[in-house]
């Protein structure tokens, strides 16, 4: 994790799409939009404000300000902002909504209702950091889904973002990434190649077939 320091910071052997990196301590951080990313000879440089942080990728390639998904970083969406912003987040209502993503990568936050949301197109995620509550999100059966989440239906959405509380996390047949979060959290990648992170607390992670990523954090 990085920290709020002002100070230049340094990460060697960066190998994009399997390592992230963790700014929740650089503040609250909506996009991609709100960080500069310049590529240098090595690899690139993230800023926001004045926080520097250096990358120098494992194969000592440049790496380009759009090679950068959503997926590589941890703590840049867990506070909404104004819906709609046009940023790629998307957030319903109290009520009963229906939610359709695009062809972009996309990032749904979570909200009380009956809601059903289609991610389009795209590397898209559910984010439950607002659920007052754990929750059970099942990729490949709705009505196993409890907690804030029960009667809520996710199609065409690849990852989930769990709550600060012991959620259970399924993944389904595609290339799912599962993010505990806070809490005892219990994570099964399902078919595919999946990428599985514990966060914070005692976490089981099951991987399941596929070629997967796994950190207990």
């Amino acid at each position: 994790m990085m920290t709020a320091d002002g100070a230049a910071d340094l990460i060697t052997d960066f190998q994009l799409g399997t390592d992230r990196v963790d700014l929740t301590a650089w503040g609250t951080i909506h996009s991609l939009q709100a960080l500069t990313i310049t590529a240098t000879a090595t690899g690139a440089r993230i800023t926001y404000n004045a926080e520097v942080l250096d990358l120098v990728s494992a194969n000592g390639q440049p790496i380009q300000p759009t090679d950068f998904r959503l997926t590589d970083f941890v703590g840049l969406w867990h506070a909404p902002p104004p819906i709609p912003d046009g940023s790629g987040h998307i957030g319903g209502t109290t009520g009963s909504d229906s939610l359709q993503g695009t062809e972009a990568d996309e990032t749904f936050f979570f909200s009380t209702g009956t809601d059903t949301l289609n991610g389009g197109a795209g590397f898209d995620l559910i984010d439950f950091i607002t659920a007052n509550a754990a929750v059970t999100v099942d990729l490949t059966r709705a009505v196993q889904n409890t907690g804030p989440a029960s009667g809520q239906q996710y199609l065409s959405v690849e990852g989930v973002i769990g709550s600060r509380f012991a959620d259970q996390l399924i993944g389904d047949s595609a290339a799912n990434r599962l993010d505990g979060m806070e809490g005892n959290d219990r994570l099964t990648g399902g078919a595919g190649n999946d990428s599985l992170f514990g966060g914070l607390g005692t976490d089981t992670l099951t991987g399941g077939a596929g070629a997967d990523l796994m950190d207990g954090g």
